[in-house]
């Protein structure tokens, strides 16, 4: 009985969540965190599956936290900080200088990344895997 109340805490407390995260990349006024609810709009997405993680509630507030304001593009890049937060800021990559420094190209586009720390992510995931 209180696993079933527990269950439907957290599928109360999900639903909330997701609503509060769709209702603010959909007023529009962020360009940049408005891209992921189009990436989940592809055909190719199951939209279910891809937040089992999150309806799972297996993990703590602030990873949970954190994994949203990456999805959402709204982690604190230089590309963030010129486009959002509007300081005089160059926008270019602080490892590689060159394109803009957005969560897409620090997580699967620096050159200077790819040396070690993509393949450092690599052999981990191996070794879960394997």
């Amino acid at each position: 009985m209180a696993a079933k109340r527990t269950r439907q805490r957290l599928t109360t407390e999900f639903k909330r969540r997701v609503r509060l995260v769709l209702k603010t990349e959909m007023s529009g006024k962020n360009k940049i965190s408005a891209q992921h609810p189009k990436i989940m709009d592809r055909p190719s997405i199951d939209s279910d599956v891809s937040y089992n993680w999150l309806k799972k509630g297996l993990l703590n507030a602030e990873t949970e936290s954190n994994i949203l304001a990456i999805q959402d593009q709204c982690i604190r890049t230089r590309n963030y900080e010129k486009h959002i937060l509007k300081p005089d800021v160059e926008d270019r990559c602080r490892c590689c200088h060159g394109p803009p420094e957005t969560v897409h190209h620090l997580l699967s586009a620096s050159p200077e990344l790819a040396k070690r720390e993509y393949l450092y992510r690599h052999d981990q995931v191996c070794k879960y895997v394997h």
